[in-house]
């Protein structure tokens, strides 16, 4: 009887208490701690460029690897970068084994080198897309890339192929001078300085 007597005296002691504190009313969100991404699924060669564009501007290292053909792709070649032939004459062991932990390496140099600089790239469509086969399309541009102060141009060609899940990544990045323009500082030179 006395602990019925108590269990009833501690419940309407407390209810007042549970009452003013609102804890069933819900409380104003939060604002997000990160931004939110302009990155999408790519499901087309013109996302994964758009993807690829958007993650250097937006230096995010996540989405611009995502950009590409990785490692362990069943089916597909890995991704393959050929610089300039004047970047491989100065850095012929650094470029033979390029891969994605190489993009991975320079890209995520480069970001600590930029640090609240926004990285300016600009792309010339040289043709319309080629596409080579149903699940391979091929891009050509000219480029101005000027990730913090130095001004980096040339020539890339990017190799887009359908993954097997049915997204797109580059397989390939073929980077060259403009043509007819001699000693341009080419990518190729920025990803050597960043990746070594």
């Amino acid at each position: 009887m006395a602990l019925r007597f108590l269990t009833t005296v501690l419940f309407v002691a407390v209810l007042p208490l549970l009452a003013g504190c609102n804890i069933f009313s819900t409380r104003d969100p939060e604002t997000p701690i990160t931004n939110r991404s302009a990155h999408e699924a790519p499901t087309s060669p013109e996302i994964v460029i758009s993807n690829f564009i958007t993650s250097i501007r937006e230096k995010n290292p996540a989405n611009y690897l995502s950009c590409f053909v990785g490692d362990t792709v069943t089916g597909l070649q890995a991704f393959v970068f050929e610089p300039s032939a004047e970047a491989m004459g100065v850095y012929p062991s650094l470029f033979s084994q390029w891969s994605v932990a190489e993009e991975q390496r320079y890209f995520t140099s480069l970001l600590l080198d930029v640090g609240n600089k926004v990285p300016s790239i600009e792309l010339a469509s040289q043709n319309d897309a080629t596409v080579v086969e149903p699940n391979r399309t091929i891009y050509t541009y000219d480029y101005i890339f000027t990730p913090v102060s130095t001004v980096f141009k040339g020539r890339m060609r990017l190799t887009v192929d359908r993954l097997p899940n049915g997204n797109w990544a580059i397989s390939r990045w073929t980077d060259e001078p403009q043509s007819g323009e001699q000693n341009e500082q080419t990518w190729s030179f920025l990803k050597a300085e960043y990746a070594k």
